[in-house]
């Protein structure tokens, strides 16, 4: 579930992108991690429900989200569905 190159990527979700390639269906980690390690300029990590504003079944017209703020040492840890 990682890269071998650094990609500035806006807004995506944790997926096997070779499982997708290859099989056509979604597979994601059952937990996703985001380790600040050390912040220089801190933009915060939003995390979408996507199962609420986005076309989901829980009613939710905005959907949930969480917007956390980068701090050197913190560890975010969060459904790998999300």
């Amino acid at each position: 579930w990682s890269r071998s190159e650094y990609m500035n990527i806006d807004a995506h979700c944790d997926i096997d992108e070779r499982h997708l390639q290859n099989e056509g269906t979604l597979r994601y980690p059952d937990w996703s991690h985001v380790l600040y390690l050390r912040v220089e300029t801190a933009g915060p990590t939003t995390v979408f429900d996507r199962e609420g504003g986005w076309g989901g079944t829980r009613g939710d017209e905005d959907g949930v989200v969480a917007v956390v703020p980068a701090v050197t040492g913190r560890l975010l840890r969060f459904p790998g569905r999300l």
